[in-house]
């Protein structure tokens, strides 16, 4: 994990790594983290509205509970996007906004990579 703390994060890793070899196991089960399965989630997207909710209904159809949304169309196009989203599927589909991308509201409809 990068925390941009230099020598202090050198030896935080140095130690989790020693605790996991003590342990005699990987560190995500350390953690408690150990999963045997992972939910799977669909890429949707449109070039309006419309068609971004015709994509996400087609990856609930197909069994997903989860979508990633690849479309950008500033603030207050996917706001729109996300309302229309839950009017038309009833909150069933859970949408995750594109992750590389911070939106500011408060700017109108600039955005920061």
């Amino acid at each position: 994990m990068y925390t941009g703390r230099g020598l202090i994060q050198s030896v935080d890793e140095m130690l989790w790594d020693l605790a996991s070899r003590h342990a005699r196991m990987p560190l995500y089960q350390l953690l408690g983290g150990a999963r045997d399965r992972i939910p799977a989630y669909r890429n949707i997207g449109g070039r309006n509205t419309d068609e971004y909710v015709q994509s996400a209904m087609q990856a609930r159809e197909e069994g997903f509970k989860g979508a990633k949304d690849h479309s950008y169309a500033g603030v207050q196009g996917n706001a729109e996007r996300f309302r229309a989203l839950r009017e038309g599927d009833g909150g069933r589909l859970h949408p995750y906004p594109r992750s590389g991308r911070v939106l500011h509201v408060r700017r109108g409809n600039q955005d920061r990579p």
